[in-house]
């Protein structure tokens, strides 16, 4: 039997890629993806006219990053990203993807198109960016360094499960790669946040969608 085939049309560099491809690796899922001359074909696919989006060995196409990262998940219960099949740990995953888009989706992509020069560079709007990115990362920081298990000193690894990443983390994580490579100088405030990022982004399957994550504030003259 054939294994079922999938493409996905997405600029090159594209974060809202990132998600989709990385749940594809834990889920063993192989995606092929399409960089190049994607124009005509977001125009005749996608209800939103943009990218990403997937299409399916049946010709079927799902848009919006998150959508396709669930689908993909979706497709191999085994890997525990979409839960252990606790309706309360579901309900939990769902949060923290609704946290993201409501709270760092829409700062993190102005600060990046300002510092990409894809938007013309206004030093007001890039400052709020950032502060909207920084109350979101003081909540973050707080749930983070709290235990979830019997021992005090212990600190959460993941956002939802203690032992397994789940697509929780890794839509978060995706989101803050660009924040964390080209916008913040300084990471000290949010320890534990880098813990949980680098723990993330240092798993194969992250390796092989985005590389070697280097830090910004690793950068500093």
């Amino acid at each position: 039997m054939a294994t079922p085939s999938y493409t996905l049309y997405s600029p090159s560099g594209s974060f809202l890629a990132f998600a989709p491809l990385i749940v594809a690796e834990y889920s063993g899922v192989t995606v092929r993806v399409v960089k190049k001359g994607i124009e005509q074909y977001i125009t005749l696919k996608s209800p939103t006219l943009k990218a990403p989006i997937l299409e399916t060995h049946q010709g079927e196409v799902i848009y919006s990053c998150r959508a396709i990262a669930k689908f993909i998940a979706g497709l191999r219960q085994d890997t525990c990203l979409i839960g252990i099949g606790s309706l309360q740990q579901m309900a939990t995953i769902e949060d923290w993807i609704n946290w993201t888009e409501q709270e760092i989706e829409l700062p993190a992509t102005i600060a990046y198109y300002m510092v990409m020069r894809i938007l013309p560079f206004k030093e007001e709007a890039y400052k709020k960016a950032k502060e909207d990115m920084k109350s979101a990362l003081d909540i973050l920081e707080l749930y983070l360094q709290k235990t979830n298990g019997s021992n005090k000193e212990d600190v959460r690894i993941y956002l939802v499960n203690p032992q397994h990443i789940t697509l929780a983390d890794i839509f978060l994580a995706c989101f803050l790669v660009y924040p964390f490579t080209l916008i913040f100088d300084d990471l000290k405030p949010y320890t534990n946040t880098v813990r949980w990022f680098t723990n993330c982004v240092e798993q194969p399957e992250f390796l092989a969608v985005l590389g070697k994550v280097e830090y910004a504030c690793n950068n500093k003259n």
